[in-house]
């Protein structure tokens, strides 16, 4: 079909074949009779020199002024007098009833009058079916324009929300004038360069973000002592890709909700299995604080971002499951690969 769309309905370069093969089939009776057009080939192409201006008169100028703004009725009636055109001088040129009676004329005007309606109703048809395909294609680009941009603002939403809680962290550290804030911002650096170049492509490998995200839980371990990380990790085919920086919201939201007020230790589990077949991932995190995490104000922004990812990037082929309760907090993700 692109074939179709691209060299014959819409690429003049091709398009002209459509046009021929519309003519040769209206005309293909006559130009098959050898003997007819052998002796009228003249009256032949009088006759279709008039039919190609009355029907792309019709097209080319009544369709776009009187149809296309939905004035129907006006259109009905001119397009009736431009096949009382094509019949009459058709009748002229040729005189088809000339061996027959007068009083049996009706009949066969009626006949061929309703033929070549038929011809300029095809090609109306053509031209209204390119029109609405042409239209369903710059709709089809308008909607795909409009979800890259969509995406690209929800990826780039994620980089301040990163950026926030990561120098947040490390204000933390700095007050207490920990020895490895040095080697944090290092760590940072590296974690905004993935970021930044692998971050904009379409796809990445699932083995370069699940080092991103072991890059980010040895940046959280670095300024949290009470962090406990448990990470099971199992690629089966490292040529499976996934979009980058999908999983981040989960693991911060897994390290943001896992903070305790206490000295008992947070504790984060993560397993990611991936294969030919699908990308299965999930966070599962201890609540320090349940009644401060359900009354947080700014609960699920990330969440509410990465499922509209997900309705754009895997319409048909992503799953999401969420349970919640006073101890844990899990996410499940599962991507089933094309």
């Amino acid at each position: 079909m692109a074939l179709l769309e691209e060299r014959l309905l819409f690429n003049k370069k091709w398009s002209w074949v459509l046009h021929v093969l519309f003519w040769l089939f209206v005309y293909l009776d006559i130009i098959l009779d050898f003997p007819y057009m052998e002796e009228n080939w003249d009256v032949f192409l009088q006759s279709l020199a008039i039919d190609i201006v009355v029907v792309y008169f019709n097209l080319y100028y009544l369709f776009p002024k009187f149809f296309l703004k939905k004035r129907y009725i006006i259109y009905f009636v001119l397009s009736l007098l431009c096949v009382a055109v094509i019949w009459g001088s058709n009748t002229y040129l040729f005189d088809p009833y000339c061996d027959i009676p007068e009083n049996e004329l009706f009949p066969y005007y009626i006949q061929d009058f309703v033929y070549n309606a038929f011809i300029l109703a095809a090609a109306i048809g053509m031209k209204l079916f390119k029109t609405l395909l042409r239209n369903r294609i710059k709709l089809d680009e308008l909607r795909q324009l409009k979800h890259k941009t969509e995406l690209s603002y929800l990826k780039n939403q994620v980089n301040p929300h990163f950026l926030f809680n990561a120098l947040n962290g490390m204000y933390v550290m700095a007050q207490k004038k920990e020895d490895n804030l040095e080697d944090s911002i290092l760590d940072l650096s590296d974690l905004m360069r993935y970021q930044l170049y692998e971050g904009q492509k379409p796809k990445v490998s699932i083995k370069e973000e699940v080092n991103f995200l072991k890059n980010y839980i040895k940046f959280e371990q670095m300024r949290r002592k009470d962090l406990e990380v448990n990470l099971a990790i199992d690629i089966l085919d490292d040529h499976v890709t996934i979009a980058p920086l999908l999983l981040l919201t989960f693991l911060e939201n897994a390290m943001k909700h896992s903070k305790t007020l206490d000295e008992r230790r947070a504790q984060v589990d993560i397993r990611i299995k991936a294969d030919k077949e699908q990308i299965k991932a999930e966070f599962t995190n201890s609540i320090g604080d349940y009644e401060a995490s359900k009354n947080d104000p700014n609960k699920g922004i990330g969440l509410k971002n990465v499922k509209r990812r997900l309705e754009l990037l895997y319409p048909e082929s992503a799953a999401l499951n969420i349970d919640e309760t006073a101890d844990h907090y899990s996410v499940s993700l599962l991507i089933q690969n094309p």
